[in-house]
């Protein structure tokens, strides 16, 4: 049945009302009446509960917010919520702290230090002086390389 079904129907919808009614279109076209409507019923409710789950969401959010704001003081209207429920996770933290982070300037992003700040390529090595005699040494080999050496044929 919903292999049947448009494939942009089961993505999320990005337009709200015209998606819906796509999708409800197509359910039409797919499903007996009776289905149709059974479907049709519970996709209404699923909706509303939803929507109703959004505002209650928002409404809480808004409730913490102003808590916050009455506790740190008029100085916190400022900030955001991030940083508000930053503040809440800190043990002790004044007014004074709170009005100081609301006059700071925002931070820069990311990518905008990354541009400022340049890397300075290594010197490389230091020459050795001129002067500085070379030594070259032959080690000898153990045993067991000398007899693993021998045994091996050698190339040229």
């Amino acid at each position: 049945m919903s292999a049947n079904l448009h494939p942009s129907a089961a993505s999320t919808p990005t337009d709200g009302a015209s998606s819906r009614a796509d999708l409800l279109e197509q359910l039409k076209a797919h499903l007996e009446p009776s289905l149709f409507a059974a479907v049709s019923g519970k996709f209404n409710s699923y909706e509303y509960e939803l929507q109703h789950a959004q505002l209650k969401v928002q409404v809480l959010e808004e409730r913490l917010r102003q808590q916050r704001i009455a506790k740190y003081g008029p100085g916190s209207e400022k900030l955001s919520n991030l940083q508000l429920e930053l503040l809440d996770l800190e043990p002790g933290v004044s007014n004074v702290e709170v009005a100081a982070e609301s006059e700071r300037e925002t931070l820069p992003s990311s990518s905008e230090e990354e541009k400022k700040k340049k890397r300075h390529q290594h010197p490389g090595r230091q020459t050795l002086p001129a002067d500085l005699p070379a030594w070259r040494r032959s080690l000898p080999a153990c045993r067991s390389s000398a007899s693993a050496a021998a045994a091996a044929p050698r190339r040229r």
